[in-house]
């Protein structure tokens, strides 16, 4: 496509040499405090967009048990705090978000089916994240909602809307974990699907600067 390329999802090895070791001599020193670090950021970014965080099971999809309500209606639990998100995130639980009536999600497993036109100006110049297996773009609503043939027309695999929720970074998933019950981490303790080992890798915004995508906008891009 062009010049514009998307790089695999990376995995936190990736990140620790990359990321961690270069800013340790000037940072911070220890790994896991670095991590919960960039976590926090993450959290705190969620907050001030009042998106509604949610706690995921470890390295997994799937809703932690005593939140499983989380996955069709949301009102029988109160959104996570800033505090209790980050509280989760620093025992390896991964963290998702819940669109409501204020986002939507674009998610995208195979970009390269995707129109290069559209992919382009999506992720470099809103805000798009980097999934295991590959993208999602999240949507700010406004007024009446998008036909679903339209979204089909650019690859769209999934659009994650209303009480269901979605993965957020810095969450750590599989490649093939689908979301079933049958797919389990339980940090190596449980072979992945095909009876290897897991591909975890970590999902990463490309830019967390970059402004939401609104409505009117991905309209436009569509035509």
């Amino acid at each position: 496509m062009s010049m514009f390329q998307i790089k695999p999802a990376r995995t936190l090895h990736e990140i620790y040499e990359q990321d961690f070791i270069p800013q340790k001599e000037t940072g911070i020193h220890g790994w896991r405090e670095w991590f919960v670090a960039q976590w926090r950021s993450h959290i705190e970014f969620y907050a001030e967009h009042h998106w509604w965080m949610m706690p995921i099971a470890a390295r997994g999809k799937r809703p932690v048990q005593n939140r499983s309500n989380y996955s069709t209606v949301n009102k029988m639990w109160p959104a996570l705090t800033v505090k209790q998100a980050e509280e989760w995130a620093s025992k390896d639980f991964n963290i998702a978000v819940i669109g409501g009536r204020q986002i939507f999600w674009l998610d995208i497993d195979e970009p390269q089916k995707v129109p290069a036109s559209f992919l382009e100006v999506a992720a470099t110049q809103f805000l798009t994240m980097r999934t295991a297996r590959g993208l999602a773009i999240p949507v700010e609503r406004s007024g009446r909602g998008l036909g679903t043939k339209q979204l089909d027309g650019i690859g769209v695999d999934t659009v994650r809307k209303g009480n269901t929720y979605q993965l957020v970074p810095l969450s750590v998933t599989c490649t093939r974990d689908s979301g079933t019950s049958n797919h389990r981490v339980d940090f190596g303790k449980s072979p992945c699907v095909d009876g290897g080992k897991h591909d975890l890798r970590v999902r990463e915004f490309l830019d967390l600067s970059k402004p939401v995508m609104m409505q009117k906008t991905l309209g436009r891009l569509l035509k």
